[in-house]
């Protein structure tokens, strides 16, 4: 008997081994499901924040292409208007180039004229002057002796000459620049 004793243990033992063996695993079974449903959690909260980030990168990518449209239509306006304002500026430096020549030429003419000017009073007065000299001609009168009053000089000299009562009209009265033309 002893060995069915022996056996009975044996097998107890082997069935309490089993049943350990067993608990041991379904402990492990356990423990390892725990493991995968916190890692599985994990991945699934990892995945939640990846999509946001995502999400949140999409928004900021849209963000930053809105901004970045709105610089190059700005760039876009500045280097219009940029464009139109050297093209202003070449006018303004082609107009004011232009008006520099004009006056320039201008002055040119302007001289010439006051010297033709200076040139025909000069000859005009000299016509008058020569003009005049065909209508009366006094001598011996020496000179500086009419003073400050050359018409009123001639008008005495005339009237106590001549020994004229009535009142002369001279209309000019001057000394001789010159020496008279022999033609006239």
């Amino acid at each position: 008997m002893p060995t069915r004793n022996t056996s009975g243990k044996q097998q107890n033992d082997q069935k309490e081994s089993k049943e350990k063996k067993d608990s041991q695993q379904a402990s492990a079974a356990a423990s390892e499901r725990r493991k995968a449903n916190e890692a599985n959690d994990m991945i699934t909260e990892v995945l939640r924040e990846l999509k946001e980030l995502r999400k949140e990168n999409q928004n900021g990518f849209a963000e930053t292409k809105v901004a970045l449209t709105r610089l190059e239509t700005s760039e876009r306006d500045l280097k219009e208007h940029m464009d139109t304002l050297e093209q202003r500026l070449e006018e303004a430096e082609n107009w004011t180039g232009t008006t520099e020549e004009v006056s320039q030429r201008n002055e040119r003419v302007l001289r010439n004229m006051l010297r033709r000017e200076a040139l025909l009073t000069n000859q005009c007065d000299d016509l008058q002057n020569r003009m005049r000299r065909n209508n009366l001609r006094i001598y011996q009168v020496p000179e500086g002796s009419e003073k400050q009053d050359m018409v009123g000089f001639v008008k005495d000299i005339i009237r106590n000459t001549l020994l004229l009562q009535e009142d002369l009209s001279i209309e000019r009265a001057h000394q001789a620049l010159g020496s008279r033309p022999a033609d006239t």
